[in-house]
This record gives C-alpha cells, structure tokens and sequence, in this order.
C-alpha cells in the first residue's frame, strides 16, 4: 500500500472520529431473503462464478523443496500441488485416470521419487502428473497412449506468496491458454500493486484450520463486511482493540476493502501527514470476490476462504502466514490469532442461527421472512451483493435479482 493511500485513510479515520461518523452509503437497501436458500440459485453461482474464479489453496511456503505437496479439495473437486524439479508449483486434479480414485488423501507431504502411485491398481504418476507405470500394462492396456492419460491439469499460479488455483481442469489446453485463464493480477485489478507494495510475499505460513460453516457462503461474507455488529457480538474487543461503529470501506473493482480502526489510530494525530501509517493501527480485511477474505494484521496474514458446500453450508478454510523474521513471536501469535479465532467462532454461532430462520432444504420457512435490509451502514454489503449481481448478470441477464431501494 503507497504511503499516500495510508495517509489519506488515516485522514478519513480521523476525521470520522472527531465527528463521530462512519462511511455509508446513500441508500438503505432491501433485499430478498430468498439466495440465501434457494437451491436454483447457489448452482448459478457455483456454475457461473466459483468454477472461473481463482481461489487462495495454500500459501508457497507450504511447497518449499521439489516432490512436496499439498492435497485438498476445491467445491468438491479433489486437487493436488506439487512442487516441481525447476521451483514450479503445479496444479492437478487429484483423480487416477483409470477409474478415477483419488490418487493422494487430503494432507501434505513429500512425494517418493518416483512420485505418485494410485492406491487402488498401482498406476504411477510423476511428479509433473505425467502416467509412467501401468501394472500389468502389456496383458491388460496394450494400446493405451500413456501420454494422453497424465492427471488432468489444473490452473494454478503463484502470486504474493500464495497459490491460487482456478476449476477449470483440461489435460486439451496448451500451458499457455491455462496461464491466462488463471491470470490472477488481472482479477485483483489495482489490488494487486496494493499487495505488493504491502509485501505480502515476505510472510511465511504459520498455521491452518478447517471448520464446517452451516451458512449459505454470502451471509458468511457479509459478516465480515461491517463493523456493526462488533458492539453486541464481540463486546470483548472494545476492551483492547477497536473504536465500534467506525469503519471504511472501498469497492475496488469486484472486491471491497474495510478497515476497521484500532484505539492506537490515535497517535496518528500529532504526526505530518505524510508519516501517518495504517497497517499498525487497524485491521484491514480485503473482501476478495467471491468468497475470500484477507485479513490484514501488524505482524500477520490471515486468509478465510468460504468454500460453498451446499446452499445452506461451506467449508471454511483458514491459513495463518507471518513476517517471517517474527516466527520466533509465538506466545504473540498464539494469542492475537486465537483471539480472532473466537470472535470468528462467534460470528458463525450467529450465522448459523441467521440461516435457520432463512430455510434448509426441506424445512419449512417462516412465514413472512422474506427480505433483509442493509442499513446505511452497511455499505459493504450492498457493494457485494451488487458484485455478485453483476457476475450473475455477464453470463445472462436474466438471472440478476432485483434490488428495492428506500
């Protein structure tokens, strides 16, 4: 982030402050309660959506030397990265090209030498996904090109020390028409300078955990897209951190980004504003569409990504990285971190409860619970829910939803 962008927020924080405002928007919104559970609608967006986008899988050093790995899924489609003999991180969908059993369990590791080898035949594959061993090949497959029966080719790209990955599988594609699918500077728009102005390649992973979210994927976004809700959710954190009901937020292309300001914004005051700084003095979360949320701390990363498993749930990952000079912090992160963890665990204990009252497949919904409203201050929502509108809306417009505005 330049210098003049940190200036300029600190500036609008501190202004907010002394006349006890926050960023919102000129509308309240009213919306349908009805995407949170309709069926028709998550596959639209699995569809036109999560199988285009490039999602966060792992952070690179998770992949430090030739032959490691990581094994996972992505909306139910098994994959695996293996860190090739020339430093390249490739993506495959983890599926033996025989009968189609999962070649690694979920996990990472060092590959053998000599690779992978299918539990269920014995067929092996290199670490560069090409087939190069069929048991009892001459008897049982003497005509097949083992050329054209390497794992399929998954889209992945390294960027700002992550590895993102992108559904779109094609063992067909040349490397070159893969590499633009998965172009992840042009998704991130002018994010992308931002990320690199903020080092974010200088981090190393920490930690990483899974939880079952028993929310429809938006309504756990939209959670992390104001502060609203900080005062009565989360009373423990005016008690260290934050300054409740103030925050600002920014549409950046697709993705919006909330800062949400420490007390310590404070001692900002008396600086020029040239030297003011905003990494130390507040969280940021960086909103990046669809489904994933970079949070942005002093001294750490941490990355949630919503996976969407159902209409009415996901699976949440998240991946902790650090400044790797500050590795030795541990009682630091341990507690900044599990800090976080709570207030998170808090806010799907709400969503959950939140999606109860939206409908599950084959439950009955309550009568008349049919809209939300976003408040004024709710800004960030309307911003996302517009994203979403807008992507449903390039493949056919048809499918947009229709917002009422008081």
């Amino acid at each position: 982030m330049r210098e003049e962008t940190q200036s300029q927020l600190v500036g609008r924080l501190l202004t907010h402050i002394d006349e006890a405002t926050t960023d919102v928007s000129e509308h309240v919104s009213l919306r349908s309660s009805d995407p949170y559970g309709d069926e028709e609608v998550y596959r639209r967006e699995v569809d036109r959506i999560f199988r285009r986008e490039p999602f966060i899988v792992a952070h690179v050093t998770q992949l430090a030397s030739p032959g490691d790995y990581v094994a996972d899924d992505l909306l139910g489609v098994p994959f695996l990265l293996v860190k090739q003999s020339d430093g390249e991180i490739r993506g495959f969908v983890d599926l033996c090209r025989h009968r189609g059993t999962r070649l690694v369990a979920p996990g990472a590791g060092s590959a053998v030498a000599e690779g992978f080898t299918c539990p269920w035949h014995g067929w092996r594959y290199g670490l560069d996904g090409g087939l190069c061993g069929i048991t009892d090949r001459q008897r049982g497959f003497p005509g097949i090109d083992m050329a054209r029966r390497g794992l399929l080719s998954l889209t992945t790209e390294v960027r700002h020390g992550f590895v993102w990955a992108t559904l779109d599988a094609d063992g067909e594609r040349g490397a070159a028409e893969l590499a633009d699918v998965a172009d992840v500077a042009r998704q991130l728009g002018s994010l992308d300078a931002e990320f690199t102005d903020l080092g974010l390649d200088t981090h190393t992973v920490y930690g990483h955990s899974r939880r079952p979210g028993r929310f429809n994927w938006k309504l756990g976004i939209e959670a992390f897209l104001e502060t609203y809700h900080f005062r009565w959710l989360h009373p423990a954190m005016k008690k260290y951190v934050f300054a409740p009901d103030l925050s600002l937020v920014d549409g950046i292309g697709r993705h919006v980004r909330l800062v949400a300001p420490k007390k310590s914004v404070l001692g900002n005051r008396d600086l020029r504003p040239e030297d003011r700084r905003i990494r130390d003095h507040a969280t940021i979360a960086y909103v990046l569409f669809p489904s994933t949320v970079l949070f942005l701390e002093k001294r750490h990363i941490t990355v949630m990504s919503m996976r969407p498993t159902a209409v009415d749930a996901c699976d949440v990952r998240f991946l902790h990285a650090v400044r790797e000079d500050t590795l030795h912090r541990r009682a630091y992160y341990d507690d900044n971190i599990g800090k976080f963890m709570d207030a998170a665990a808090e806010d799907f204990a709400a969503l959950e409860l939140a999606q109860d009252g939206f409908g599950r497949p084959g439950a009955v919904r309550a009568p008349g619970h049919g809209s939300v409203v976003f408040g004024r201050n709710e800004w960030g929502l309307q911003l996302f829910r517009a994203n979403v509108d807008a992507a449903l809306a390039e493949q056919d417009p048809a499918l947009s939803e229709k917002e009422d505005r008081r």
